[in-house]
Formats: structure tokens, sequence, C-alpha cells
């Protein structure tokens, strides 16, 4: 579906500057093929160099070929960028090759003196904080890896957009000084590792946690941008740039690597307003359970979240919100106002019985997007009601025929998780392997919708 060839890729890039691709090859050719000042965003984590069997690739490189190796990628990705476009480049470290007393050798170290080399700038040091690790004998767990958040300078030396309110998170405590909207994130990162058997896990030894590189295409790239991952493996950045709307480019050596991403893209839809709706008719027109159900069904379910009046809320949540988020004075009246809707909106969310549309279409959401879950009430049923009005709009505006045909493509779309059969669409038992992300959607589906909205 996503997979595509080296030409193809160069053809698409010529005819209409769009590209959603993996390409099974070396990333240096592929990179040379893209235009300069292109993309917004790179999120990768190269080779180690540590023996790792990762499938068709030699992981063994002496230190200096493999300083070599990097050189060339990052050379080729600072022309591609655009200015002020954000690499994060996601690392751990190395052997030293030198025997019993070699040691480690840090790949910071290595990457850092090649980036600036290239002309990028180091705008953060991000230290992600895991738990469960190959436990060593000879010296400490390791629970940590380092990203290096590295800039193409801008025209003037302008800061690179960074979108704050996309990624906050809640706040410790309902503290009235606090933003409506949560804390920032700071740099160390909490998030399990990708463990086997989880829903994350695929066959590539080395998976990166969804929320990790879906916090960093949130908070540096917009829908549209261009995001890149010159080591896709898993294909972890691509689907979360998909999923959030953006073009992207993925490149692996390795064609199973490649196959099973696109398989693994091939379960979800672009941008968030349509994930919505397929969540929807995953949580609440099948029950989460695969099987058949008509397409007339699924209508009906989808036309029966969007077009419940209490939406309606979430304009006056927008407008309160947006007084309460730079405000001119920080009263006591506003601190409290704050309160109120933390509580109110984070108790609607942690009902048992699901049954408000916004709290409906932020489960459906949570089925789709990790990050979601770091977010306070107040900003997932912000979230949650601006998406779910959207898609109210397009889909409650159509005639039924309209809307079928609508579903059946938005099927079609996702081969992965849906098959058409004759008048009916298969949900497909799907493999937990790709990283289908079963387990992130809270609760279970009401088993009478109409009973429980009503």
């Amino acid at each position: 579906m996503y997979e595509a060839e080296k030409t193809s890729i160069l053809e698409s890039l010529r005819s209409s500057g769009e590209v959603r691709a993996l390409v099974n090859a070396d990333c240096r050719e592929v990179l040379r093929m893209c235009p300069p000042d292109w993309a917004a965003l790179v999120h990768t984590s190269p080779p180690y160099n540590i023996r790792r069997p990762y499938n068709g690739f030699s992981d063994t490189r002496e230190i200096e070929e493999y300083k070599s190796f990097l050189r060339d990628v990052i050379s080729q990705l600072f022309r591609v960028m655009k200015a002020g476009g954000c690499v994060f480049w996601q690392s751990g470290y190395t052997e030293s090759r030198g025997g019993a007393n070699g040691g480690i050798v840090l790949l910071d170290s290595i990457s850092l003196p090649i980036f600036a080399e290239s002309g990028f700038v180091l705008w953060d040091r991000i230290i992600w904080n895991y738990f469960g690790s190959m436990a060593f004998k000879s010296k400490f767990t390791n629970r940590h890896e380092t990203i290096l958040w590295l800039v193409k300078p801008g025209p003037n030396g302008a800061a690179p957009a960074f979108h704050l309110d996309e990624v906050r998170e809640r706040a410790v405590s309902y503290d009235g000084r606090n933003h409506i909207l949560g804390r920032n994130p700071g740099n160390v990162w909490q998030a399990d590792r990708v463990a086997y058997g989880s829903t994350g896990q695929t066959s590539h030894p080395a998976v990166f946690p969804e929320e990790i590189s879906e916090k960093i295409v949130r908070s540096c790239s917009q829908p549209g941008d261009v995001v890149l991952d010159p080591f896709v493996g898993s294909g972890t950045t691509c689907k979360v740039s998909l999923t959030l709307g953006r073009q992207f480019l993925g490149c692996d050596v390795s064609q199973a690597y490649i196959r099973e991403a696109d398989e693994r893209l091939g379960l979800w839809a672009y941008g968030e307003l349509w994930n919505l709706a397929l969540g929807i008719l995953v949580l609440y027109g099948f029950g989460k359970r695969p099987g058949a159900k008509s397409v007339a069904e699924l209508d009906k379910v989808l036309c029966l979240v969007c077009g419940d009046g209490r939406v309606r809320e979430a304009i006056d949540l927008e407008q309160q919100v947006q007084e309460l988020a730079a405000p001119v004075n920080e009263t006591a009246s506003l601190k409290r106002r704050k309160q109120e809707l933390w509580k109110k909106y984070d108790q609607l969310l942690h009902r048992d019985q699901p049954s408000h549309p916004m709290v409906l279409a932020d489960r459906a959401l949570c089925f789709c997007f990790a990050h979601r879950r770091r977010w306070n009430g107040v900003r997932r049923c912000l979230s949650a009601g601006v998406l779910l009005r959207q898609l109210g709009e397009e889909v409650l505006s159509r005639e039924e025929a309209s809307r079928v045909e609508l579903i059946r493509q938005l099927c079609l779309g996702s081969p992965t998780r849906f098959a058409p059969l004759g008048n009916l669409i298969e949900l497909k038992s799907v493999n937990p392997g790709l990283g289908c992300n079963a387990a992130w959607a809270e609760g279970t589906a009401p088993k009478d919708l109409q009973q429980v909205m009503f």
C-alpha cells in the first residue's frame, strides 16, 4: 500500500510534490533523490553498531567506518531539511571494540561533532527514561536513551516552530496558576519500552514507543509537513505521521521490515479526523470484536455518535479555554474557573460507563493515539469535541448513499484492518505484533449505544 520503489518516489515528488511512502533501500540513495529544503522534521534511531541482529543488515562496522556512514547520512539530511527544520536523533551507546577493557562509546559523542560539521545546531537533549531492560552483571542496567534535538538554522537565527499546546501534559495538581491545558512535559520523558508480546511489538528488535514519536511530530510539525525516517525499521514514525496527517518517507535496507511496516500502516487512516471515524467504527460498530457488519449498521453508529446535540458543549469549552489560556490578569476568579473545568472534565472522562459524545470520541481517539493518555481532561475533551464536530459536519451533510460510500472508502483505505464482503464490512483479527494499539482504548464498548446515549 505504501511500499514503493525509489523511481516511483522520484516521479511522485516531481509530479505532485507529495509523498507517503516506505522504500526498501539504503537511505543515502533515497535522500540524494529528495529535493533540497523540503522536509520539516526527522525522527529516527540509527543502528547503534552493537552487533544487533537487524534483518538484512550487519551492525558491525569499525568506529571510523561507522562515523563515515553517519557523516554521509547527516550531510544529506542537512541538504533536504527546510531552514528551521528539526532532527530528533535517538541513540544510546556503542562498543569501543577495544577488547576486554574497551568499555563503551556514547553515540552522542560520535554524532554531535558530525551534526555540527554539517551545519546543524543542537537545540536540546532529551532523556528517555524507561523500565524493563536487559540486566547486566558487570555494570548498572540501562534505563535511558538520549534524543538529540538538532535544528537547521533558519533566517536570522529564528527559533524552530514549537507547538507546546499540542503536547502539554496533565499537571500534578489543580493549582490555579497552571496553564489550562497542562504543563510543559520537560526534556526527561518517561515511557515504557515496547516489550515482546505487547500490542506495540513488531519483529524489529528495537521498537520505540509511539507516544515518543507522537510527542515529537505534534510539537515540531504541522499537518501536510514532510516527516522523514531514514532508518524506519518497524515504521513507528511513519505510522504516527500518517495518523496525524503528515506526509512521510521512510527507508530501510530490510525488505522484511518495510513489508511489515507497510502492513502496520494499513491499519490506519490519514489524519486525525478520519482516524476518529475509524476508531468509532472499531469500538462502537464492532465492539472491538472481529466479525462482519453491514455498512448500514456502521452508518447508523457513526451518525449516532456524531449527531448528538450535546456536541455543542465543545464550542463553549473551546471559548472558555481561549479565555483561560492567556488571561491579562490571573484573578482568583479565573483560577477557580480553571479548577472547576479540570475537575469537571477529569470526572467526565473517568466514568465507568461512557455516555457523553465527547467521551465516546475521546476513547475512539485513544485507540489511535498513545500520547492522549498524558493529556488532562480539558485537553482531551476539547480535542475530541472539535474533531467530533468536524466529523459530524462531514458525515451528516451527506445523503445516506454518500455516507455509505464514505464508510466503504474509509475501510478500503485500511486494508490490514478491514475487508469488503459484498454489502458487509469485515473487521479482521489483527496480529498484535503489528503494534495495533488494541489495549489503548479505555474500557469496553457499550452494549447498546443508543440506550446509553439517550
